[in-house]
């Protein structure tokens, strides 16, 4: 597998010269989702929106139902030039996508926009200010169709959490499955992050439930957006497990581009790995403005 890694101001028109036959979209909730959206409707044949329901594992793609473990969407034509718009697609959502393509060995580009800021709680008190108002998070932690396997199958299983700002999504975790222990938990942190101090708060936000919970399985680094870094840090920690009986427990509860990294990563070493998401629901007006223009494009082995 490749992956290509370009990325651009908003206004520069070198990235917004590509098009693609087929877009998939999710749904805008801020200014970056807007401008998204609109950029693959000018440069895209056909756009196609897509929703994951987690109470009924059912995906809607245009209107059409199906169980997720059906894949019954497939693109007429596979040599179709195909973009998954990050910004506005859920990570249950994208990795459908990428499934549904890897099936077929259709190589994809995916596109993000950063934001120029995020929406912080309101506080006059100085730890509360660093922290995000990002989501409703239910901490509704369950297993997905296809990328889940049976524990007592396994001698060993280890835990990776993909952290963002929300370090209570992690918490949630420890308390949804005992299972989980520090000792048996990895962590990437993105860092740098997108913008210079911004991995203050991310490390601030997260480092009373590492310490808590005392994860140390291993702590690891990788650029908030460097989704080829960060699919390497994923391998290194699946080359490491003990035996052909040890399992890795993906959580990606990170920004969309490491969840790509998360994604590509369950798809590939399906044999090793399985998922466990919470589903939040992100909020309206969760960041403001634009930021730079990411764009990977990933090609699969043969």
């Amino acid at each position: 597998m490749e992956i290509l890694q370009y990325y651009f101001e908003p206004h520069e028109s070198s990235m917004l010269d590509k098009t693609w036959d087929v877009a998939f979209i999710g749904i805008a909730i801020d200014d970056r989702g807007d401008f998204s959206i609109k950029s693959l409707n000018e440069k895209a044949g056909r756009v196609i929106s897509i929703s994951y329901n987690p109470e009924t594992f059912q995906v809607n793609i245009d209107g059409k139902v199906s169980l997720f473990e059906q894949e019954k969407f497939s693109l007429d034509n596979t040599s179709n030039t195909v973009v998954i718009d990050l910004t506005t697609l859920g990570f249950i959502e994208v990795l459908y996508l990428m499934k549904m393509l890897k099936r077929s060995l259709i190589h994809f580009d995916a596109l993000y926009f950063e934001p120029k800021s995020y929406k912080k709680f309101k506080s006059d008190i100085p730890i509360v200010q660093k922290q995000y108002d990002l989501s409703n998070i239910v901490n509704d932690f369950s297993s997905l169709p296809g990328f889940t396997v049976v524990d007592e199958l396994y001698n060993q299983k280890e835990y990776l959490f993909l952290t963002g700002y929300e370090a209570n999504r992690i918490e949630a975790a420890f308390e949804y499955k005992e299972e989980i222990t520090g000792q048996n938990s990895h962590v990437i942190f993105g860092v740098p992050a997108y913008n210079a101090g911004w991995e203050t708060n991310a490390l601030f936000n997260n480092i009373e439930v590492i310490d808590v919970e005392r994860i140390s399985g291993s702590i690891n680094y990788s650029g908030a957006t460097d989704v080829k870094f960060t699919f390497e840090q994923i391998k290194k920690i699946v080359d490491a497990l003990p035996n052909e009986n040890s399992n890795l427990c993906i959580l990606p509860l990170s920004n969309k581009p490491m969840a790509l990294a998360a994604a590509l990563s369950l798809l590939s070493f399906k044999e090793s790995t399985n998922l466990l998401y919470d589903h939040p629901t992100n909020l309206p007006s969760r960041t403001e403005q634009v930021g730079r223009c990411h764009l990977y494009c990933v090609s699969w082995d043969s």
